[in-house]
């Protein structure tokens, strides 16, 4: 059975998950007969669980539904499986996934879904590093605010934790930030703003079908909806007024500002986390930054994964942005 810690509800002990030989055996077996698991469609995984590992499975079950209610996020705690040969962890990985959502590429060129979290990354010169790029601070921020359609959860599972004490992640809850706002004139006009505004979200280098700097893209959306609730990453949304100098109005401009100052103030969970542990968001609701830290070979990787009901957003062409 899963376990839950009465005093911190949103924490789940998992170490009752075990792998059986014949498991490990079978995807040995995988592993000789795929070039790449992220090309197999998510129900390969998603049949594979439910027959070969009902533990998994019953697990996922829960925290999908965590995800839709109470907190929105989750930390799973003793995945012991992040310790196996990466062929291994990587298949288990899409596995947990596959049974909470639709895992997604995250860039438009490899079409990775197992996404490094990670600072070693050798880019081309010139590239703009995004915050998994990069030891910096990651301001507050939902994932995929420069997408057409945000991913409704995402996965970060800890592989090696930053020695160097910094790297810690937090996390804000997007409701009870858009109440706290509601209760005052100035942050109600300001959700007014955000949610009447379509702002400009430049793509970061990384996930542009280019990869070059001097070729932007740029999707419009408004910061608060109904679905997502939330959709914010300021640096994003920088870039974007940059590329289009037009959309930064006063209000708009005002309204992200004091937006942002709201972040600050508000209350945020932080974890320091270890090495085994899996943190998931519902990406619509709650927003995730980290400390910045100087050990390089912090690792995590990242999944996203998408529910089934889509929206679409305008996306500008490169004849409108130049």
């Amino acid at each position: 059975m899963v376990r839950f810690d009465n005093r911190q509800p949103f924490r789940i002990e998992a170490d009752h998950i075990r792998i059986p030989r014949r498991v490990l055996s079978d995807i040995c077996r995988f592993s000789a007969q795929y070039d790449d698991f992220e090309k197999l469609s998510h129900t390969f995984f998603l049949n594979y669980v439910q027959e070969k590992l009902p533990t998994l499975f019953d697990l996922s079950m829960k925290v999908r539904s965590l995800l839709e209610k109470g907190h929105r996020f989750v930390l799973l705690n003793k995945f012991s499986f992040l310790r196996d040969e990466s062929r291994i962890r990587d298949f288990l990985i899409l596995s947990l996934t596959s049974c909470i959502g639709r895992p997604t590429a995250t860039d438009q060129v490899e079409n990775r879904i197992i996404w490094k979290v990670t600072s070693e990354t050798r880019l081309p010169e010139g590239h703009t590093r995004t915050v998994t790029e990069h030891n910096l601070e990651a301001e507050l921020h939902t994932d995929t605010s420069y997408k057409d359609n945000p991913e409704r959860y995402v996965a970060f599972f800890v592989v090696r934790r930053a020695e160097c004490g910094g790297g810690l992640s937090y996390i804000l809850d997007g409701r009870k930030l858009v109440g706290e706002l509601a209760k005052s004139s100035p942050g109600k006009e300001c959700l007014k703003a955000l949610a009447s505004y379509q702002y400009p979200f430049r793509v970061p280098t990384s996930f542009t079908r280019a990869r070059r700097e001097e070729t932007p893209e740029v999707i419009f959306a408004p910061i608060i909806s109904d679905t997502p609730l939330i959709r914010f990453r300021y640096d994003c949304i920088v870039k974007g007024f940059n590329c289009l100098p037009s959309y930064a109005t006063k209000e708009a401009l005002w309204a992200v500002d004091y937006f942002r100052k709201a972040l600050t103030k508000s209350r945020r969970l932080t974890f320091d986390l270890n090495f085994g542990e899996i943190l998931l968001t519902n990406n619509h609701e709650i927003l995730h930054g980290r400390t910045a830290f100087t050990d390089m070979k912090r690792l995590l990787l990242r999944v996203r994964m998408e529910s089934f009901s889509k929206g679409r957003t305008k996306k500008m062409t490169e004849a409108e942005l130049s």
